[in-house]
């Protein structure tokens, strides 16, 4: 009896242990997720970027598909020195931005989050670990569009050629979700929706050292 009594004691202490030492691993692993959260939220960003990307150049397609906006830029003349000028058209800008903030809205509503997991050993920053471990799941949704706005930009595209670019400056609202974190950042993005050369006359002479002259 009171051997069996020995074998019974020894047996629960055992499992007591293993509880124990498992507790210590899961509390251990835990620690260390939540100590790499900076290195998991940066990989995040990649992907968000891509993913914000993405929706912003899929809803400008679409836009761009089903309406002509191919004259953004309208009214190229010259100044009263001669210079060459440029304006774009206000209501056919507004009218575009309207339109892509519903589809991007859109497509927000009805994205299917995406989770990537990632390695714990290429969290940990050490090469010779990288790609090794456990994968980690994040789960990464874009959760609203927090602004839209419109960009000119001018470039020298030669001699007396000036390119007029105008983009859709995007930005989103992205949560992140992961084992032992969730938190939502901002991510911004850009496209390209016209892009328009201004010619200018070509003098009969250029030269120098990136420095030109004009011969009458």
């Amino acid at each position: 009896m009171r051997l069996g009594l020995c074998r019974r004691g020894t047996g629960k202490g055992g499992m007591i242990i293993v509880f124990f030492i498992l507790l210590a691993i899961s509390v251990a692993f835990f620690a260390v997720l939540a100590a790499l959260k900076p290195t998991f939220v940066s990989y995040a960003d990649t992907y968000a970027d891509n993913i914000a990307n993405r929706i912003v150049n899929d809803a400008v397609n679409e836009v761009f598909s089903n309406e002509d906006y191919s004259s953004l830029s309208e009214n190229i003349g010259s100044d009263e020195n001669g210079l060459k000028t440029v304006s774009t058209d206000t209501t056919k800008i507004n009218k575009l931005k309207a339109r892509l903030n519903d589809v991007i809205q859109n497509d927000i509503e009805n994205f299917q989050s995406e989770t990537i997991g990632i390695p714990l050993g290429s969290a940990s920053g050490i090469y010779f670990f990288a790609d090794l471990g456990p994968k980690i799941p994040i789960r990464i949704s874009p959760i609203s569009m927090v602004n839209t706005d419109f960009r000119d930009e001018f470039d020298s595209a030669g001699i007396n050629q000036v390119n007029h670019r105008i983009y859709l400056d995007v930005s989103l609202e992205m949560s992140f979700v992961g084992l032992t974190f969730s938190q939502n950042k901002n991510v911004s993005t850009s496209a390209l929706l016209s892009e328009t050369v201004i010619v200018g006359d070509v003098p009969q002479y250029y030269g120098g050292a990136g420095v030109g002259a004009l011969v009458e």
